[in-house]
């Protein structure tokens, strides 16, 4: 039954690999393959762990509540494929996305993660004012590295950003290079 509870998804591991365990507690297995569960007793020299999800076999009733729509034409951001990616995996709202990213305006750079640590961008969560920029990511597959050009009403618009020295009604330009994208149910598990 798909989202029920598993039995045989509980498994013992030694109490002393785990010791600052505690019963009710979510644990990372990293001598079991990184895997995550739940402590549900001591058995002997054993923790006894569960692998489902902590809400498998549960009904969950979800509210949302709408505060506004408005709408935004896709086509209004272009993307410029520069390297093919695996033509499958494509972000969607709620995915972590990892890439290296440079925002330019005009042909200047204005910041860029490619000399360092690459961005973990929390799609359609994050407190992005650039509306483009997340239109565009939907359409750039793991692995593959593109130019997304966003106009000014899908980016900053009449506002700007001074802190990424973005100005006034800018069209900008993300070069993206999708390292990873993971759902947010596999990060779940």
């Amino acid at each position: 039954e798909a989202g029920g509870h598993d039995a045989s998804k509980q498994i013992l591991v030694p109490f002393a690999d785990y010791s600052d365990a505690k019963l009710g507690a979510v644990i990372s297995l990293v001598k079991h393959g990184g895997l995550t569960g739940v402590v549900l007793k001591q058995q002997k020299d054993q923790w006894l762990v569960d692998l489902n999800h902590p809400l498998a076999g549960q009904r969950v009733n979800v509210t949302i509540t709408l505060l506004a729509t408005e709408a935004v034409r896709a086509r209004e951001v272009h993307v410029k494929r520069l390297r093919n990616g695996d033509g499958v995996t494509y972000p969607i709202f709620g995915d972590w996305i990892t890439m290296h990213v440079e925002l330019s305006h005009n042909g200047k750079v204005l910041s860029s993660t490619r000399a360092g640590t690459p961005l973990r961008y929390h799609l359609g969560f994050e407190d992005s004012k650039d509306r483009g920029l997340e239109l565009g990511l939907q359409q750039v597959s793991l692995g593959e590295l593109a130019s997304i050009q966003v106009p000014a009403p899908l980016a900053y618009g009449a506002q700007g950003c001074d802190e990424k020295q973005i100005p006034p009604h800018a069209d900008l330009v993300y070069k993206v290079d999708i390292l990873d994208v993971e759902s947010e149910l596999e990060l779940a598990f």
